[in-house]
């Protein structure tokens, strides 16, 4: 809340990430998309951010992952061992440079949803703050 003319101010809590995550789904593909943000709150609204725009992939881009992001994810998996998380991450999409897009939370959250073992998810964890080794070639 805002402080009274003269009185102090005071951080009352701090987010642990300034994050915002927003989806919008059956967009039709390769279709220019231009979004905007305002936040609400009960001392009224904020200005609308920038437009932000976002272009749809082709259909056929959703249904798998690329061989090299394949390959980037299995070597990840594999040099962490926890190589049985390799299955339920592709086929869900989730390659190592989406992975790293996700914050603790959300990632907490993709964990226990694909069922990932508590043992491969800190050896995940540590794998995604390394930097990437080179992609092994299919």
């Amino acid at each position: 809340e805002g402080a009274q003319r003269g009185a102090k101010r005071r951080r009352v809590a701090q987010p642990e990430e300034a994050m915002l995550s927003f989806t919008k789904e059956n967009l039709q593909e390769n279709t220019e998309h231009v979004f905007r943000v305002v936040s609400k709150c009960s001392g009224g609204n904020t200005s609308y951010s920038e437009p932000v725009r976002a272009t749809t992939r082709e259909a056929s881009w959703a249904m798998q992952l690329t061989a090299g992001e394949n390959n980037t994810l299995l070597d990840m998996c594999r040099e962490c061992w926890a190589e049985e998380a390799f299955e339920p991450l592709s086929k869900t999409l989730h390659d190592r440079d989406t992975l790293l897009l996700l914050s603790s939370g959300e990632l907490d959250d993709l964990f226990d949803r694909l069922s990932i073992l508590p043992k491969h998810r800190e050896r995940l964890r540590r794998a995604l703050a390394a930097p990437p080794e080179a992609p092994s070639t299919p």
